[in-house]
């Protein structure tokens, strides 16, 4: 295979495309505006913030290099965007040396990828307690 077909089937380059399109939608209709975006569903069935809201204005806001007013938005959604990043970063490295590596020799040897069980467990934990702590007087620093 040519390397210029093996971009093309680059995993991490059309995930980078779609993340950046979606980023570029994101700091250009601002999520600051109400309905903007439509309203969260649980928020507007309970009327208490789950863990996503002020996720999309706080990316906004780091799109736009305002960190202070993305982490009042949404904490949470601040750590997802960096360990997205990284995430994606690794993933591209990973990818272009399993390249290199196959256009000058033998075929690597792969271990299998993807998130483990413990992982997903302890971010949906996470998810939870943030939501709920949210929720609290004390959390009250946390809502968007």
């Amino acid at each position: 295979m040519t390397p210029a077909r093996d971009l093309l089937r680059s995993g991490p380059l059309w995930g980078g495309l779609a993340g950046a399109v979606a980023s570029a939608v994101v700091a250009v209709r601002d999520p600051h505006v109400p309905g903007a975006y439509g309203t969260c569903p649980f928020l507007a069935a309970t009327g208490l913030p789950c863990a996503g809201c002020g996720g999309l204005r706080a990316t906004h806001d780091l799109l736009h290099g305002d960190v202070g007013a993305a982490l009042a938005q949404n904490a949470l959604a601040v750590g997802l965007v960096l360990l997205a990043a990284i995430a994606w970063t690794r993933w591209a490295l990973r990818t272009a040396r399993r390249g290199a590596a196959r256009a000058s020799g033998p075929a690597p040897t792969t271990t299998s990828g993807g998130a483990s069980t413990t992982l997903l467990l302890v971010g949906g934990v996470v998810v939870v307690v943030f939501t709920l702590v949210r929720w609290t007087p004390a959390g009250g620093v946390l809502g968007p």
